[in-house]
């Protein structure tokens, strides 16, 4: 084989810009038919489609989020509820000489008393009902939205019912949870 300098070489490789084929075959790329690489890549069809099913995808998962803190918020809801019915309950065993004076029902207000009345303990049944019955009136009230509660005397048990707004703004019934004791 001939020694060919530089020059002659890169004249004897290239014809018109485009490589010869013992070029190509060098770089590892096979030959095409202009003489252009045909080493492959992602086309703007691909990646447009690629991006539109990220995008569904990913609306997907927002609309999951949302509704995930929707129902965690809901539950929060309801286990409140249940929490201060049970409080009540725990409060009207504690005072069982006074359990009759813990009926009230909703949208009553417990007068004659403040949440601060009882707190020394210096109270007698009665005032201990009604300080309970306010307290957990103001319990209610601050704990759930629009809640509220009501509690009926049936035979030898007591039903607890506490009610509250679930429904974030639209005009819905409000949920009630009951729990039926005796004392």
């Amino acid at each position: 084989m001939r020694n060919l300098s530089p020059a002659v070489f890169d004249n004897k490789l290239t014809h018109g810009g485009r490589l010869a084929l013992g070029r190509q075959l060098a770089l590892g790329s096979p030959p095409s038919p202009r003489g252009f690489s045909t080493a492959g890549g992602f086309t703007l069809v691909e990646v447009l489609v690629s991006a539109l099913v990220m995008g569904i995808g990913l609306l997907g998962l927002v609309s999951l989020q949302t509704r995930a803190l929707q129902y965690n918020h809901q539950a929060y809801l309801y286990s409140q509820a249940a929490f201060l019915a049970q409080d009540i309950a725990e409060r009207m065993r504690a005072n069982k000489n006074a359990a009759d004076n813990y009926t009230i029902d909703f949208e009553d207000s417990v007068s004659g008393v403040t949440t601060t009345t009882c707190l020394n303990g210096d109270c007698d049944e009665n005032t201990m009902a009604n300080w309970d019955l306010k307290l957990w009136k103001t319990n209610l009230a601050t704990s759930l939205p629009q809640g509220d509660g009501s509690i009926t005397k049936i035979g030898d048990q007591y039903v607890i019912t506490t009610q509250f707004d679930e429904s974030r703004g639209e005009n819905a019934a409000l949920k009630q949870i009951s729990i039926t004791t005796q004392i």
